[in-house]
C-alpha cells in the first residue's frame, strides 16, 4: 500500500501544473530563447541558468512557463518560490530545503531538515537524481549557497534556473549561461494592456490616445500593463482621465520601487 501511495504521489508530481498569466503575451519568445540556453537534450551534464531583470519584467511569468512546459521531461521538479521574502523569516532556508526535498523525493517524509544539515541531505539525496528546480526571487548569495551550491548537488541532466533581479549574484555564483528578461515593445505592451482593459488585442477606438499615454508610463513592464489594465476595465474616459493624471505623479515612485 505504501509503494502504491508512494507512487501516485509521484505521478502527481510530475504532472501538475502552475498557475501562470492569462494573458502570455510575448512569453513564447522569450521561452524559446531560453530554451536554447537549457539544452534539454544534453543529459550528460548538469546546468545552472539565471534569468535576471528589474521587478515587475516578468522573470517569474517566464520561470513558471519553463516549469510547465520541460518539468514532465525530468525525474523529479520542484517551483520553489519566493526564496527572498521566506529566507527573510525565522528557519526561513530551513524550510526552502525540505520543501525541497520533499518535492524531490517521493519517500523524504518530514522531519525537520533544521537538526540534520540541510545542504548534507540534498547532496546525499539528489546528486544521482535528475531533477529540475526552479529558484524563484533569490536576493543572497547564501540562498544559492544552500538550495543549490553545486552542480554535483545533482544528477547528470540537471536544470537548475534561478531568477533575481541582481545579475551580479548570478556571476558570483558561476551558473553555466543568463537570461535577461527584456520589456515588452510597444506592440506587446498594447496588446497585453488591452486585453485586461478592453478584453480584446486593441483598444476601443475612442480610448486609443488614452491608451498610449498609460503604455508609454507603464514603461513596457508586463505586471504595471496588468495592474492598469485591469483597474481601468468598464471605467468611462473621465475615469481614465481623472486616473492618468494621479498616475503621473504616482507611478515614477512605484517604478523605483520595482526597480530596488
Amino acid at each position: 500500500m505504501v509503494k502504491i501511495i508512494q507512487w501516485v504521489d509521484s505521478k502527481v508530481k510530475s504532472t501538475y501544473q502552475l498557475d501562470n498569466v492569462e494573458y502570455p503575451i510575448g512569453l513564447d519568445s522569450h521561452l524559446n530563447d531560453l530554451n536554447t540556453k537549457l539544452e534539454i537534450g544534453r543529459n550528460d551534464i548538469t546546468l545552472m541558468i539565471g534569468i535576471y531583470g528589474t521587478g515587475g519584467i516578468g522573470k517569474t511569468t517566464l520561470a513558471k512557463a519553463v516549469f510547465n512546459s520541460i518539468g514532465h521531461q525530468f525525474e523529479a521538479r520542484c517551483f520553489l518560490g519566493k526564496v527572498r521574502e521566506i529566507s527573510s523569516l525565522v528557519d526561513g532556508l530551513a524550510k526552502l530545503q525540505e520543501k525541497l526535498l520533499f518535492d524531490l523525493l517521493v519517500n523524504f517524509g518530514s522531519f525537520n531538515i533544521g537538526s540534520v544539515g540541510g545542504t548534507d541531505v540534498i547532496k546525499r539525496r539528489l546528486c544521482s537524481k535528475r531533477v529540475l528546480i526552479i529558484l524563484d526571487d533569490v536576493s543572497d548569495l547564501c540562498q544559492l549557497k544552500q538550495l543549490a551550491g553545486n552542480h554535483n548537488w545533482f544528477g547528470p541532466g540537471s536544470r537548475i534556473v534561478i531568477t533575481t533581479r541582481d545579475q551580479c549574484l548570478l556571476t558570483s555564483h558561476k551558473v553555466d549561461s543568463t537570461y535577461k528578461v527584456q520589456e515588452l515593445d510597444d506592440n506587446q505592451a498594447r496588446q497585453l494592456f488591452s486585453w485586461h482593459a478592453f478584453e480584446r488585442d486593441t483598444p476601443v477606438e475612442s480610448y486609443v490616445e488614452l491608451t498610449k499615454d498609460i503604455i508609454g508610463y507603464a514603461k513596457g513592464l508586463p505586471l504595471a500593463l496588468r495592474v492598469l489594465g485591469s483597474y481601468l476595465h468598464g471605467r468611462s474616459i473621465q475615469d481614465w482621465k481623472s486616473a492618468l493624471k494621479k498616475y503621473k505623479e504616482v507611478l515614477p515612485r512605484i517604478f523605483m520601487k520595482f526597480l530596488k
